[in-house]
């Protein structure tokens, strides 16, 4: 029960983030523009897909996510306890409550590391403007209560735009 209640507070706080990071304000949506790539292989499938980053200085949180065009891809999000100029490396069976989150949703079945699936993100270069990193590891349907998972190998987000939100 105690697992259940933790993975739902951070289903809330990754929705929360989403939320409060999104706006209908036109002068916004113009910088967020996607200029980076967000690359890997997922569940043997070659991924790749221009992407956008912003940093919710409130919440001390970046968020990296895909804005493919092409549904067939699915949507990536990657959700990282970092400020601009801090680099790290990231293991959510090393300290699960440490605040990293991957989403990947494609059709109707969402995949994520709520279910305290091995997954490691590493940014190794985050500046004023732009991060850069690898990733990779499992991921879990969320309907399925983790019982299917899914691998992510070779990901790497490079030089993503960040805009703070």
């Amino acid at each position: 029960m105690k697992n259940i209640n933790y993975n739902c507070s951070i289903l809330f706080s990754l929705f929360l983030i989403v939320s409060v990071g999104c706006t209908d304000d036109d002068s916004d949506s113009a910088s967020a523009v996607a200029n980076g790539k967000i690359t890997a292989t997922i569940d043997g499938e070659d991924y790749e897909t221009d992407a956008f980053s912003s940093y919710v200085a409130s919440e001390n949180r970046t968020l990296i996510s895909s804005t493919n065009e092409t549904s067939s891809l699915g949507d990536l999000t990657i959700s990282v306890p970092l400020a601009p100029g801090e680099t790290g490396s990231f293991n959510t069976l090393d300290n699960p409550t440490e605040g990293i989150f991957v989403t990947y949703s494609i059709g109707e079945t969402d995949y994520s590391t709520f279910t305290q699936e091995a997954f490691t993100v590493e940014v190794t270069e985050y500046t004023d403007s732009s991060i850069s990193g690898t990733f990779s590891g499992n991921l879990a349907d969320i309907q399925s209560g983790g019982n299917t998972t899914i691998q992510v190998s070779n990901g790497s987000f490079t030089n993503i735009n960040v805009v703070e939100q």
